[in-house]
């Protein structure tokens, strides 16, 4: 593999396509879709239910400093990596920024080809769920392939990076020769990583050795 296990990063310039980051249910979106953003342009009530923060230094402030935010991104100088992180609450009636409890899920999309919406470079993407089998992670009695796991079945890949658990799958898609997704819990919580990059096989390990070990 290409280091899984070694708590090293690279600081080599990656390039990353720009999708939506949380798009529906539905799988085939995360590759095609502009998920919540475009949500947000549609719906007048996106903002009764979802913060939506740009800088990831605002996004660790806010959100929080322990939930690896501030590692997700790896170092790029030219173009400037874009950011977005978007919080959706369980309910807009019973909802506070400083209780997790009321959070629902935590999307972190970065964009290294440093324009919002680029979907010619390659980008990661990182999903938190706050509550257990949520729908848009497991999939719903109805639509039981629609989860966010749906993307896992059939692999049985599994490294430990900094003591935690990670399962995987690689795989080509039809634009990125190296794609990834994983699955891990920290803080309690379940954490969804995904990486596309033509060009890049190390994007998803050094993501994930940055985030877990550094």
């Amino acid at each position: 593999m290409h280091g899984q296990n070694a708590c090293r990063y690279t600081t080599k310039r990656t390039k990353i396509r720009g999708i939506a980051f949380l798009a529906a249910l539905v799988i085939p979106f995360f590759v095609s879709s502009c998920g919540p953003f475009q949500s947000r342009a549609e719906d007048p009530n996106w903002y009764k239910t979802h913060t939506t923060i740009t800088s990831v230094d605002e996004a660790a402030k806010l959100f929080g400093g322990d939930l690896l935010l501030d590692k997700l991104v790896l170092k790029q100088e030219n173009p400037k990596p874009y950011t977005e992180f978007i919080l959706e609450y369980a309910d807009e009636n019973s909802k506070s920024i400083n209780d997790r409890k009321t959070w629902r899920i935590l999307s972190a999309q970065v964009l290294y080809g440093g324009e919002r919406f680029d979907v010619e470079d390659d980008y990661i993407n990182l999903t938190i769920f706050f509550q257990e089998n949520d729908p848009s992670l497991v999939g719903s009695a109805r639509y039981p392939d629609d989860g966010f796991e749906a993307q896992l079945r059939g692999s049985k890949a599994a490294k430990t990076i900094g003591g935690i658990a990670v399962k995987y799958r690689e795989y080509k898609s039809r634009d990125f020769k190296y794609s990834f997704c994983s699955e891990f819990k920290y803080l309690g919580y379940t954490y969804f990583l995904e990486s596309y990059s033509k060009q890049n096989p190390n994007l998803s390990w050094d993501t994930l050795n940055q985030m877990l070990c550094s």
